[in-house]
């Protein structure tokens, strides 16, 4: 993994922050914070989408649906942390591969004072500090943790504890747009560390890319737009298809509440705007298997 920041991050920050042109009754998600992380070309390119031109970038262009699938992955995952956060017995808050989320801020009433810890390779972390430094004025005030992790090398645990964290106490992990960079031992390690690590009533909100295998051209086409990120240095390494998700989930220490595919997506994000998402993506809702009175069934 490059020690640059992550080009990706910056994209998806882009993308957060294109939602802020509608008014707010049609947005999908509502981050107000997500362009102060954009470089100048990316601000750019923000202002001139802003005033109506088309969006130039070609992870949008080569890949249909990705701003969509960008922003309502985004808001399912909000939705669940939301729920955790005011009815659950949540007592700390995980972000893995945080990149520039802005959830420690728009969450911070909801938070109420509860640690948020970033965990983020050196890169894109030291890159979002120094910006903070520089721009972080208005911010609300938030137990903010950051934790530099490469997931392949370091110990997410021994980081995790050295940044403040409670191990056995319930925590939210959301773990977004990560997974399907890291090899499946990585996938795997990590995931029975966080069951490992969250005490009961821990929660994890995930997001999972897989093969669509339908002959039709633009499934084909979907295959093969992921070279688009093997051009931006971080190609796609990790692969789950819905149908197995819960028994590799469960081998893990998970139960799978949920997979919410693209048209769940679409469904639970409904606005003012006609909408198209990439179908190769779902976000997977997870408890602790240990938290369930009898071991998850494993799916056949």
């Amino acid at each position: 993994m490059r020690n640059a920041p992550s080009r990706t991050a910056a994209a998806n920050a882009l993308l957060r922050a294109s939602d802020q042109r509608w008014p707010a009754s049609e947005r999908v998600l509502d981050d107000p914070y997500a362009a102060r992380f954009l470089r100048w070309p990316l601000r750019l390119l923000l202002a001139w989408w802003r005033w109506g031109g088309p969006l130039a970038l070609p992870l949008a262009a080569l890949a249909p649906g990705a701003r969509h699938l960008v922003l309502a992955r985004h808001r399912v995952i909000d939705d669940a942390l939301l729920a955790a956060l005011t009815d659950g017995p949540t007592e700390q808050v995980v972000l893995l591969g945080a990149g520039y989320d802005t959830r420690a801020w728009r969450f911070a009433g909801p938070l109420a004072d509860r640690p948020v810890f970033e965990v983020d390779h050196p890169g894109t972390a030291r890159r979002k500090s120094l910006v903070l430094d520089g721009a972080g004025a208005g911010l609300p005030p938030v137990r903010r943790r950051v934790v530099p992790v490469d997931f392949e090398s370091d110990s997410l645990e021994d980081a995790l504890i050295s940044a403040g964290f409670k191990p056995g106490r319930p925590t939210f992990w959301v773990w977004e747009g990560v997974a399907l960079y890291l090899s499946r031992p990585a996938v795997r390690d990590t995931l029975s560390t966080l069951s490992r690590l969250g005490g009961p009533g821990s929660q994890l909100a995930c997001d999972f890319w897989f093969f669509v295998d339908r002959p039709d051209p633009v499934s084909t086409f979907h295959r093969i737009s992921t070279a688009v990120l093997h051009l931006l240095g971080e190609p796609v390494i990790f692969a789950l298809h819905p149908e197995d998700a819960r028994p590799f989930l469960a081998n893990e220490g998970w139960f799978l509440d949920e997979a919410i595919d693209a048209a769940a997506m679409v469904a639970r994000t409904a606005g003012g705007r006609p909408r198209r998402i990439l179908p190769s993506f779902y976000v997977a809702r997870a408890r602790r298997v240990r938290d369930l009175a009898r071991p998850a069934p494993l799916a056949r």
